[in-house]
């Protein structure tokens, strides 16, 4: 925010999570309202974040798209991006492969799998099929370890074997300067303790919230790990 004041630029969040309204203390949303349309934290205009019900879903590909109409709607702006879900930044910079699209019906399949046999199990039916990807993903990621699986059925091949580097949605890197910070990993694990001490009873009170005003156990918003 700061930096976006100084450089009298906008933000454009890179973060899953954010998107979704109610969801604010777990995502360690910017405190913002919406004025005009426009969703703005002390003056600074905050795109994609605040805007979807906890029942939608959101990806990588719906990022990207909205993304490029901001950031092609005013070519003389130079935005920040921040945050949060590394795949949005990767696919925004340096592109996808083309997979194949969610399906719902097998997505619930494998969904109601797991919740008989358990995430180990499914982690184990990866392991299987694309073990190149059971390496990667973690067990406790039921997510990514359904979407690998996900894939490989679709597919009738290993979703390892279909990151062929022939990207779409290219956005020029070159045009973009990438900013990280580094913490000593010590400080960093307290600070995280600190934090998540601070943040679990009001995210406890979040989900009870999102659950009365209707939201289902199982929708896309309460899916985060």
């Amino acid at each position: 925010l700061s930096l976006a004041k100084q450089l009298k630029t906008q933000i454009i969040s890179a973060d899953s999570r954010q998107i979704y309204r109610g969801l604010t203390v777990g995502t360690a949303k910017p405190q913002g309202s919406w004025q005009d349309g426009v969703y703005r934290v002390d003056g600074v205009s905050y795109h994609l974040v605040d805007f979807a019900t906890p029942q939608q879903t959101f990806d990588a590909a719906a990022f990207c798209t909205q993304a490029r109409a901001l950031t092609d709607a005013h070519p003389e702006k130079s935005f920040i991006f921040a945050g949060g879900t590394g795949m949005y930044l990767h696919a925004f910079f340096v592109g996808m492969d083309p997979l194949p699209p969610a399906n719902a019906t097998l997505r619930a399949e494998l969904a109601a799998w797991a919740q008989t046999h358990g995430k180990e199990a499914l982690h184990a039916r990866l392991a299987e099929k694309d073990p190149v990807s059971a390496r990667q993903i973690p067990s406790g990621n039921i997510q990514r370890v359904m979407r690998a699986l996900e894939i490989t059925l679709l597919a009738g091949q290993p979703a390892s074997a279909l990151k062929s580097g022939q990207f779409f949605g290219q956005f020029p890197t070159d045009q973009a300067l990438f900013i990280y910070l580094h913490w000593d990993k010590e400080l960093l694990n307290q600070r995280i303790a600190t934090r998540t001490r601070a943040m679990l009873d009001p995210m406890a009170e979040e989900t009870r919230a999102l659950l009365a005003d209707g939201a289902a156990p199982d929708c896309p918003a309460l899916k985060s790990l």
